[in-house]
């Protein structure tokens, strides 16, 4: 065989990559594709749906007058009534939009080259460790604080149909927004920035499902 020849032939590694853009990921999927077979990561989707219904009871027990955050509240709060749950709005809305926010910028600014006014959003995926969660903390507060907001106007929309003696919305409704409060803006912030996500992910379960159990004790004074 020629030299010639066993130049012109073909490699059976295949064509040499133009750039690293060319070269795919090692991990890629292989071209075919695979049986469509049920995932171990399907269940787990399951059980943690299962998991946010069943802390609803656990939250709704915990706000009851004699509940042990309620009985918390009353040593450390007082009395809750309407304007409560404007200062609990408030201050979670202060949390979520001015100070993580800031805090965000902080972490965003610790990028080698600083905070990149014109793309700040391509800087984010760039940052690791401390900064990356100062900035994530702050995004996942802002994902859930509209169910906050709903919740709450829910809640002084229809407190004519949760009234106790006071005439004010039930204690139990505003206890449960206190407790989600409690949750994602103390213990679930503090517990993402030590980096602890074993513990991270049951509290964003739980708080979410304290918002939950309120619209449930909406719909059961209103059904």
């Amino acid at each position: 065989m020629s030299t010639a020849s066993s130049l012109n032939t073909p490699s059976m590694a295949g064509p040499t990559p133009k750039s690293l853009d060319d070269t795919p990921p090692h991990n890629s999927a292989p071209s075919q594709s695979a049986p469509d077979v049920g995932r171990p990561g399907d269940k787990f989707l399951l059980v943690f749906i299962l998991v946010y219904v069943l802390l609803m009871p656990v939250a709704s027990a915990l706000t009851r007058p004699t509940g042990y955050f309620s009985l918390f509240l009353d040593q450390v709060y007082g009395p809750r009534d309407t304007q409560s749950i404007l200062m609990v709005v408030g201050l979670a809305a202060f949390h979520t939009y001015s100070f993580s926010a800031v805090v965000s910028v902080y972490g965003q600014s610790s990028h080698p080259g600083g905070y990149q006014v014109r793309s700040p959003r391509l800087v984010k995926s760039q940052l690791r460790g401390l900064p990356h969660r100062l900035v994530a903390t702050h995004e996942a507060l802002m994902d859930v604080f509209p169910l906050l907001g709903t919740t709450a106007a829910f809640v002084l929309a229809t407190h004519s149909l949760a009234k106790n003696t006071t005439g004010s919305p039930s204690v139990t409704l505003i206890d449960g927004l206190f407790l989600y409060a409690f949750v994602k803006h103390i213990l679930y912030y503090i517990v993402y920035l030590a980096d602890i996500p074993d513990l991270r992910s049951p509290l964003h379960t739980f708080s979410v499902s304290a918002l939950l159990s309120v619209l449930y004790e909406l719909y059961r004074g209103s059904a």
